[in-house]
């Protein structure tokens, strides 16, 4: 049996010997690490590479803030759980509560620089989830984007390096002519090779390889295009139980990628683009993104 890796985050000293003491007799469970800091838990997790944080929520009320939270689940490249107190003799795992999207994935063809300019226009607030973008264009083109994307001064963005780890809050691009997926340990994997075989599938690859590590906490975004690229991935964050939402013809300049991702039933939400991230956000949590009306 393979075990899952934790670090417990427990603000009560009763509750965390207690939770410490079970996770010891759960066999599929192992503990690495407890603190009471919110911040030590996050750094906790990315030093261990754990799979989840165990999180003490009547002992650590304020750690559930929806700008915690996010945090907490990406350092962990896995949903965290959160463990229940229950009358005082036991214990009850469960999901954390969605307080927004872990990481957020967006996929673009012909007339994605213009959809996501007005995209960038509706970011109205700091983000707390990466952002991954896959732009069909060539090398060149994908940094001249980057650059205009970074004056309108929203959310910072910056061209991929194979190797690196996304950042919350900025959007990381695949550069031209690459796939771009996420490793095990959520690292940024650049393949040119695989590219080489057809740059029909960058969008595919994305979104699945953000379903497979974020699972339920993925936020798709299919913007402009024409081709198929990204029907495969809209399918896999949606199995994965995520969110997708589709970029409607009323703003897209080219609507026949969004609209067969709608058609095939994978589109949670289709709209215009300004709409995009609220309607998404709603989505997935019932409750409103940091996003300019």
């Amino acid at each position: 049996m393979q075990q899952k890796r934790l670090v417990l985050l427990a603000g009560d000293p009763l509750h965390r010997r207690l939770l410490t003491e079970w996770i010891a007799e759960a066999p599929d469970l192992c503990l690495l690490a407890s603190t009471s800091d919110p911040a030590d838990a996050v750094g906790l997790s990315r030093h261990h590479q754990c799979e989840c944080v165990a999180v003490d929520s009547p002992g650590s009320p304020q750690i559930l803030s929806a700008d915690f939270a996010p945090g907490i689940r990406f350092s962990c490249h896995r949903p965290a759980v959160m463990a229940q107190i229950r009358g005082g003799s036991g214990f009850e795992v469960s999901a954390m509560p969605a307080v927004g999207p872990i990481a957020i994935a967006i996929v673009a063809e012909t007339g994605g620089p213009l959809s996501l300019s007005r995209l960038w226009r509706t970011w109205s607030g700091p983000v707390a989830a990466p952002i991954l973008v896959a732009q069909h264009m060539p090398l060149s083109f994908t940094e001249e984007l980057v650059r205009r994307l970074n004056s309108i001064g929203t959310i910072s963005c910056r061209v991929a390096i194979h190797g690196t780890h996304p950042e919350p809050g900025v959007a990381t691009f695949a550069p031209g002519g690459v796939h771009m997926t996420l490793g095990d340990t959520g690292e940024i994997i650049l393949d040119r090779l695989a590219s080489a075989a057809g740059l029909h599938t960058t969008a595919d690859h994305l979104l699945t390889s953000v379903a497979t590590q974020f699972g339920c906490g993925a936020l798709g975004v299919i913007l402009s295009g024409s081709g198929p690229d990204g029907l495969a991935g809209a399918e896999a964050i949606r199995a994965a139980g995520g969110v997708v939402v589709a970029e409607g013809s009323d703003t897209a300049l080219v609507p026949g990628l969004a609209e067969s991702v709608n058609e095939s039933g994978w589109a949670t939400v289709c709209g215009p683009v300004h709409e995009l991230l609220n309607r998404g956000y709603q989505a997935a949590t019932g409750g409103q993104f940091l996003a300019a009306s």
